[in-house]
């Protein structure tokens, strides 16, 4: 499995279950202190996948940081994978000449919850025979220079078709052991990782407007115009979001902080952020924007935010 296709991103998780279980109705945070959601069967399966959680939430952290070094916006990153089927064996060995055994192919190791785990097979485990294909007193060299009967073993697995069953003979401490399995696919659901608020913007109500920030043209009383600059809006009701194209958001009073973007590089944090309640009604589309005030005799004034309604201004419109 690539990194791309894991699916936890600060905060967002996807689990595949049909049942929505839950220790209370909020987020919760990890021993590392991200907020996250999952859908569970019950409560001892949600204790089980606490230490699967926290390494995946490492693994996503790994995998945005390699696509931001990389140049890649992550704020606008977005993944889509189909579903798809695999047979896990599970089964570690290893093609070099020093793990050749008179008596078969050694073990390794098994990957947990893989189809030889299942069955019991170990690390140490000599394998002798797959069907009826023999792996022992093959100490033949392919070209290359590999040990040819774990080749042997990994093309009659790979060969399997689905459901196919198979069965293994065993060393273990010098006793034969016999197994019998099948080579059973898992099908892992298809998924989208994108940026997401972390946490509910939306708690008025359902969304039925919209909040984007965009670059405008602002008309005063006096018939003269200024440019409005896009601004980064960086939380919704006091809870962080992600920067997007848009927003969905809820009838009632929301406040929103934003970042205004083009002095970002010579002004302090402090003076580029700025806050606004908006009074939002369904059915509209609200744009926000930084306007630079040249008149400013403060380095704290040199901006302001400026909201334009798009619902109504299309509605004056001739």
């Amino acid at each position: 499995m690539t990194r791309l296709t894991r699916t936890f991103f600060w905060g967002f998780v996807v689990l595949f279950a049909n049942t929505v279980y839950s220790l209370d109705d909020d987020w919760t945070n990890s021993a590392h202190g991200v907020p996250y959601k999952t859908s569970v069967m019950n409560e001892k399966q949600q204790k089980a996948i606490q230490p699967i959680l926290e390494r995946w939430q490492l693994q996503m952290l790994e995998l945005y940081q390699e696509l931001a070094a990389k140049g890649v916006d992550i704020n606008n990153f977005h993944y889509q994978q189909k579903s798809y089927s695999a047979i896990r064996y599970g089964l570690v060995f290893s093609y070099d000449p020093e793990y050749i055994h008179a008596n078969g192919v050694p073990v390794i190791a098994v990957t947990p919850s893989s189809i030889m785990a299942t069955l019991g097979v170990r690390s140490g485990d000599i394998i002798v025979r797959v069907d009826n294909v023999s792996l022992a007193d093959n100490q033949q060299l392919d070209a290359d220079g590999n040990w040819v009967a774990p080749k042997l073993l990994s093309q009659h697995l790979k060969g399997l078709p689905p459901e196919q069953s198979f069965t293994m003979t065993l060393l273990r401490d010098g006793a034969e052991l016999n197994f019998s399995g099948r080579a059973t696919a898992f099908t892992v659901p298809g998924f989208k990782v994108e940026p997401k608020v972390y946490g509910d913007a939306n708690e008025l109500g359902e969304p039925c407007a919209t909040l984007e920030s965009d670059t405008t043209r602002i008309s005063s009383s006096t018939g003269t115009t200024a440019r409005g600059h896009a601004v980064s809006i960086v939380s919704i009701n006091g809870k962080n979001v992600l920067e997007r194209d848009e927003y969905r958001l809820a009838a009632g009073r929301h406040l929103i902080v934003v970042n205004e973007k083009f002095q970002r590089r010579i002004r302090k944090p402090r003076f580029r952020r700025a806050e606004l309640i908006l009074d939002v009604k369904c059915g509209d589309a609200y744009v926000v924007s930084a306007v630079i005030n040249p008149d400013a005799t403060d380095r704290e004034s040199y901006w302001s935010l400026h909201v334009e309604n798009e619902a109504t201004t299309s509605k004056k419109k001739p």
